[in-house]
């Protein structure tokens, strides 16, 4: 699982819950382009007496993949308009094939500019994140350069707008 998420290409996954007469209550999609290696978690390998002992699994961290990446099927029974399902899907096609490192950049900037809460936002306001920025990322020593950089993917994906020099809106 680590290897194909390293490599941009882990599958989408989709997570059922139904309700106890067997109805689905919700379908989520996890878009594959969040799944980045912080999210896989290995399990200890099966023991000696297990039928395919050494085997080691993983545990997807569900809690570490970025609300964006979590896709509404069916949300309490009921399906959602397809056109809106595929094009919260294809938002983030541009990512698929990236590599994990690209893509985490991407998602985090995204989490920050999410955590802000707000529709409007200065790169001021983002570079006041950098420290979180770089425990992400500590070998990097040009955040704000990277920071503006990912504000323009994240425009480019259709997330965002640049309203002026150094200030930004959230699209959706």
């Amino acid at each position: 699982m680590m290897r194909l998420v390293t490599s941009g290409k882990a599958p989408t996954l989709c997570l059922l819950e139904r309700t106890q007469d067997w109805r689905i209550r919700s379908l989520t999609a996890i878009h594959s382009s969040f799944l980045l290696p912080n999210c896989i978690e290995q399990r200890p390998p099966l023991g000696p007496t297990a039928r395919r002992a050494g085997w080691v699994g993983c545990n997807i961290r569900l809690d570490r993949i970025a609300a964006d990446g979590e896709i509404g099927v069916i949300e309490n029974s009921v399906e959602q308009p397809a056109a809106e399902v595929r094009s919260r899907f294809q938002r983030f096609l541009p990512l698929v094939g990236k590599s994990a490192n690209q893509r985490g950049w991407t998602l985090l900037t995204l989490q920050m500019v999410r955590k802000l809460r707000k529709k409007a936002f200065t790169l001021r306001e983002m570079y006041a994140m950098e420290e979180e920025f770089a425990k992400a990322y500590p070998d990097n020593l040009h955040i704000k350069d990277k920071i503006r950089q990912q504000l323009q993917v994240l425009r480019d994906l259709g997330i965002l707008t640049f309203e002026k020099p150094g200030e930004y809106r959230i699209l959706d």
